[in-house]
């Protein structure tokens, strides 16, 4: 079994993009919260500098998949 790949922030934010999602706050502990382009907070955890790769795929299978708006765009 291989260890998950960290993402760095540049690349966690162009994945999430799609879903309007901001950085709200960082914590020097590596904690954020985040919040979806429907208002939605969420929170992250750096590591290593960057983001596991699984918080990614939990979050878009998880809180994004399960609460986004039927019929939401980010494209007004």
């Amino acid at each position: 079994m291989s260890a998950a790949r960290i993402i760095k922030y540049a690349e966690m934010l162009a994945r999430l993009t799609p879903y309007k999602c901001v950085r709200v706050t960082h914590y020097d502990s590596g904690l954020e919260i985040w919040e979806t382009g429907w208002d939605e907070p969420f929170t992250l955890w750096v590591e290593n500098d960057g983001y596991s790769e699984l918080q990614y795929f939990r979050l878009i299978g998880g809180l994004i998949a399960q609460t986004m708006p039927a019929g939401w765009s980010a494209t007004p």
